[in-house]
């Protein structure tokens, strides 16, 4: 079945649409410290987390195999108020982030690559900005919203960053998927917000919103299945909610009320199947695994 197709069903005289699958939460491995706020991406069972806070800035880094979770060389900097990063477990890129200073400049502006096993500094972004979102990979991958200084949104080819269009609503600690060319983004502070806006490579376009205003969810998928999970209301939540290109549908919730936690990022394009831990308030070693049942067929109504 492909999702969105329709048929007649000359048997019991109804219109017939594939809809989505039902998804459905189990726990998983524990993290092995308490975080909230790292950077993340990565697969169910190839997910790749670092940094984050809960009593400080960390530069904690682990990976997780679909079971448990095994800490690995630590990141150069110090950094939390991330969201999801750029890569894969084995290729990946932060940026941004706020070191736990009071100083003048508390908001980072450096960028380090994950290799697989360790960090390498990488070239500064264009402006100093935390609680900012990333997706792509590490060598083809945008940067958008967050606090601080404009612009607000950047593109970088593995190397250097340039900047993007700015974004319709300027926003942080937001909900994003996506690649380089093809991105979403929606919910954020000051909030909670419920704007949604799609990427195409060049420009930013406004989309139907969240049905309700979240600000740090969880986020997974692609710009036409995404998932958007949990997150403050301003009180932390369970809610999940999925986006099929077009509008937002209520899923399962998540077992516990949670914001600003790490999160697989889904990069083979799927939002089936997805792994979230840590979270506020403060910080949290738990952790679930989210699995989306298949597409099935379902009857045609009108309201």
């Amino acid at each position: 079945l492909q999702l969105g197709e329709m048929w007649y069903n000359s048997t019991t005289g109804k219109l017939k649409v594939t809809k989505l699958g039902i998804g459905s939460w189990a726990t998983g491995g524990s993290y092995p410290t308490p975080t909230s706020t790292c950077g993340s991406c990565g697969s169910q069972t190839a997910a790749l987390s670092t940094c984050g806070g809960g009593g400080g800035a960390y530069n904690f880094t682990a990976e997780y195999n679909g079971t448990s979770w095994t800490g690995t060389n630590v990141a150069n900097v110090k950094r939390y108020q991330l969201n999801n990063m750029a890569g894969i477990q084995t290729a990946a890129m932060v940026c941004g982030g706020r070191d736990g200073s009071v100083g003048p400049v508390p908001f980072r502006r450096s960028s380090e690559e994950y290799g697989g096993s360790t960090w390498s500094t990488g070239n500064d972004m264009l402006a100093d900005r935390s609680a900012l979102s990333g997706v792509g990979t590490q060598t083809a991958a945008i940067t958008f919203a967050g606090y601080q200084s404009p612009p607000n949104t950047e593109l970088y080819d593995g190397t250097t960053f340039t900047a993007g269009v700015d974004m319709n609503a300027p926003r942080g600690n937001c909900g994003s998927v996506g690649t380089q060319t093809v991105a979403l983004n929606y919910g954020g502070e000051p909030g909670p917000k419920t704007e949604n806006e799609s990427w195409n490579g060049t420009s930013w376009t406004i989309e139907t919103g969240l049905p309700v205003g979240k600000v740090g969810p969880n986020s997974w998928g692609t710009t036409t299945q995404a998932i958007c999970s949990r997150g403050g209301t301003p009180s932390v939540s369970t809610p999940t909610e999925s986006w099929d290109g077009t509008a937002w549908s209520e899923e399962t919730a998540c077992p516990t009320a949670k914001s600003d936690t790490g999160n697989s990022t889904a990069p083979a394009g799927t939002y089936a199947a997805a792994v979230v831990w840590g979270g506020f308030p403060g910080a949290s070693t738990e952790c679930f695994e989210w699995t989306m049942n298949n597409p099935s067929a379902g009857d045609v109504t009108t309201s």
